[in-house]
């Protein structure tokens, strides 16, 4: 996915580039349409969008490099496994 959305081949991504890395990952749905829900959401996705960036960005070049990225991932990754693993153990009564 890196490769693909860093289209200038630079090794690193944009902020525009992450909040389209988060729309594919499925964690950000995208801008609203007039829907009341669908705008909140949007603008709460948006803040969480500039909080990550501000985190993944910490050298504040406005790029974030390919092991920060892969970083970000693994935590995802790792957290979702975490919760489906959660899910599936049965509840003790």
């Amino acid at each position: 996915m890196f490769d693909e959305l860093d289209t200038g081949g630079t090794g690193t991504l944009t902020f525009m580039q992450l909040g389209e890395a988060l729309r594919r990952l499925g964690l950000f749905r995208g801008g609203g349409n007039g829907d009341y829900h669908a705008e909140l959401r949007a603008r709460e996705e948006a803040a969480l969008h500039e909080r990550l960036w501000k985190l993944l960005d910490s050298d504040g070049s406005g790029r974030i490099q390919f092991d920060m990225f892969s970083r970000f991932l693994f935590l995802i990754i790792d957290k979702q496994e975490t919760v489906e693993s959660a899910e599936d153990t049965p509840v003790c009564h």
